[in-house]
């Protein structure tokens, strides 16, 4: 078929890209975790095995309802949408509660 290529090639991107956060996070996850690193850890994996259970649930959710194949791709975009806003407010958040401590301290 004429799209393997093309198929291959997202394939190859999305791994790289998806897949090379997971260091990173893992570092942070065990820098901010000084007391236990390895609950951490362990806690980093279970979220990562949660999100996944959790995507393939919601996903099951889209198909039962009678929805189009063709709305798994808007389901997901508005999940991964939710995550990044949760993510940006834990982000203000902890800058915010860093900078009281630097004026407090």
């Amino acid at each position: 078929s004429h799209s393997v290529i093309p198929a291959a090639i997202t394939l190859v991107l999305w791994g790289t890209f998806a897949f090379a956060l997971c260091p990173i996070l893992q570092l942070l996850i065990i820098d901010q975790a000084h007391e236990a690193p390895n609950l951490g850890s362990t806690l980093n994996q279970s979220a990562f095995n949660l999100g996944n259970a959790a995507g393939a649930w919601i996903g099951g959710l889209v198909v039962a309802s009678g929805a189009d194949l063709a709305d798994l791709p808007w389901t997901g975009a508005l999940v991964s949408g939710l995550t990044v806003l949760t993510a940006l407010f834990f982000i203000y958040r902890q800058r915010r509660g860093a900078a009281v401590l630097d004026v407090a301290g």
